[in-house]
């Protein structure tokens, strides 16, 4: 069974201790209990044909959940009455008005769903794209990774009704060690990074750019842009350009 809990008297004080473990914080957030279930009955929910981003989403919300519980959640797109269901939606009339704000495209939100009796069963996370759908998941990620999350009942989860967008459509770093960073800077929904490209010289002088594989699958499995760049030839000229190219120097 899933127990509500609802103080109405420090739901707003309550509220904030929760969002103090979400960074950045959501733009509109209200607390209106706190559901409290064994995690054998949560189950995420997401249609068969969504896009990557938002199954992407799914396994981050499965890590997270199996990090503070140690239990395995299933992915579906069928749920069962008698599960607590986290919907991953793309789509649908409930998301028309995230059109309206700014960065809409990335907005999202998130809320309590309920059943014919009125009783809670889970929680929806809906946007206009996968884009915002992913983001919708890295902040209830962050959520459930809060100390608050732990009961000897089961596991917290806060009923937010939550809706959020970016100020700036771009956000994100240049250089450094941004790549060994990604994780770290997708949770906090950063999207685009600009690295430097592996520059190589064959024999013949003949240049070639490069980027790790790898490391491209990793930021659009994180909804982050990536831009490659070539440096300046004084950046690395010495190793690669100026024996074939001295002119250059």
């Amino acid at each position: 069974m899933t127990q509500l809990r609802v103080n109405n008297e420090g739901v707003q004080q309550a509220g904030e201790k929760w969002l103090d473990w979400v960074t950045p914080l959501p733009k509109e957030a209200r607390l209106t209990g706190i559901a409290v279930t064994l995690v054998e009955r949560i189950c995420l929910a997401v249609a068969a044909e969504s896009p990557e981003l938002i199954h992407c989403a799914a396994a981050e919300l499965q890590a997270a959940l199996k990090q503070v519980s140690g239990a395995d959640v299933p992915v579906t797109d069928e749920p069962g009455p008698a599960q607590f269901a986290i919907t991953l939606q793309w789509g649908g009339l409930v998301t028309d008005p995230l059109a309206d704000l700014p960065n809409g495209d990335q907005a999202y939100l998130i809320a309590p769903t309920v059943d014919d009796d009125g009783e809670v069963n889970g929680l929806l996370l809906a946007a206009r794209s996968a884009v915002g759908v992913y983001y919708a998941a890295k902040t209830l990620q962050q959520l459930l990774r809060a100390p608050l999350a732990s009961s000897s009942d089961g596991l917290q989860v806060p009923l937010f009704e939550i809706t959020d967008w970016p100020d700036l459509e771009e956000r994100g770093l240049w250089g450094g060690s941004i790549v060994d960073d990604m994780d770290w800077l997708a949770d906090r929904k950063m999207n685009v990074l600009e690295v430097a490209c592996d520059l190589q010289i064959d024999g013949q002088g003949r240049g070639r750019a490069s980027v790790a594989p790898d490391v491209l699958t990793r930021a659009r499995r994180r909804a982050i842009k990536f831009v490659p760049f070539i440096t300046h030839p004084k950046a690395y000229g010495e190793a690669t350009i100026f024996p074939h190219y001295p002119y250059l120097r």
